[in-house]
């Protein structure tokens, strides 16, 4: 045991030493985490176009404007959204008929399919709002009505927190790599091995030694 300790002494210092080492072990993980950490915290808002509308669609315009925390609403004529569109600047187009008439008011969408994911997003999340919207407008009572309750007393996390396990874990597995891996294969390479033979140190005390530190 004793000189299962003397030996991760050494090799802490000899670490600790090794600026390279401690870049890509501890400062370049970090680096990564508060990137990316950034990048997660960025707006989720759609971006729309408004396209079109009169008298009769007003209050179905003023209700997507409203609705700031989902999207990011700009008006523009028929040319210009399609235009965005296929550009990417816009996630869809909806285009206001002018008059709403008496069965049910086609609402033309156009939306960006490159990315799948994003596509299928944008057109649900509109969905599910015009379908509020119609509710709204009708002046019915929705049939069923959702009463979501938490299950736990979590004080709710940001990007940064469900990033940090995931880095914690990096590390480890890139110190097991690189440090451990490299490190035995390059010393059995130069003989280091054969010198530790000739002293008391038994291998499973060098190699705990190694996978504790």
């Amino acid at each position: 045991m004793r000189a299962t300790m003397s030996l991760l002494q050494g090799l802490f210092r000899s670490q600790v030493r090794n600026r390279q080492a401690l870049f890509w072990t501890l400062f370049f993980p970090v680096v990564i985490m508060f990137v990316f950490s950034f990048i997660g915290n960025s707006s989720s808002k759609m971006h729309i176009a408004l396209v079109g509308g009169g008298p009769g669609t007003a209050a179905v315009s003023r209700t997507f404007e409203k609705a700031t925390a989902i999207f990011d609403v700009k008006h523009m004529s028929a040319a210009a959204a399609l235009k965005a569109v296929r550009q990417g600047k816009e996630d869809a187009a909806v285009f206001l008929p002018t008059q709403v008439t008496a069965g049910s008011t086609p609402l033309r969408v156009a939306y960006n399919n490159a990315n799948l994911i994003s596509s299928q997003s944008t057109i649900g999340t509109l969905e599910a709002f015009v379908s509020q919207i119609d509710i709204a407008v009708s002046g019915r009572p929705p049939a069923f009505v959702m009463k979501a309750q938490p299950v736990s007393h979590s004080k709710g996390g940001s990007y940064l927190d469900f990033l940090l396990p995931g880095v914690l874990a990096l590390m480890i597995m890139q110190n097991s790599l690189f440090s451990i891996g490299s490190g035995l294969t390059r010393w059995k390479e130069k003989g280091i091995f054969r010198r530790f033979m000739a002293t008391p140190v038994r291998p499973v005390e060098f190699l705990g030694a190694a996978v504790i530190n």
